[in-house]
């Protein structure tokens, strides 16, 4: 393979990166795959880091949705206030800070 094909990958996959990142919320799926193709490509390219924040944001938000789903198995305070320390670790975005503020209000009304 050709220097020229390396590069040409790598920014075929970059435009990719670019555009999921553009289209928030992602799916952690679609996260996790990118980021994993950009492993394959042996070269750190600087939208990896805003993958890999986006990523952990979607799966934080999607452990908060499970949490939260109407049903007769509500999340307990032990898994909203875990909940709760980790979504304060992950970067933030206005999806995440609104679920931070639900999961925070959920627990004052419990306490």
């Amino acid at each position: 393979m050709s220097l020229q094909d390396v590069l040409e990958q790598v920014e075929a996959y970059q435009a990719e990166a670019r555009e999921a990142l553009a289209s928030l919320p992602s799916s952690s799926g679609l996260l996790q795959s990118l980021l994993e193709r950009g492993k394959k490509l042996g070269v750190e390219v600087p939208e990896a880091h805003q993958l890999q924040q986006q990523m952990e944001q979607a799966q934080w938000l999607d452990e908060v949705k499970q949490a939260l789903a109407p049903s007769s198995h509500r999340g307990s305070l032990v898994i909203m206030q875990g909940l709760l320390v980790i979504g304060a670790k992950i970067t933030s975005s206005p999806a995440v800070d609104k679920a931070r503020a639900e999961l925070q209000e959920l627990l004052t009304i419990a306490e």
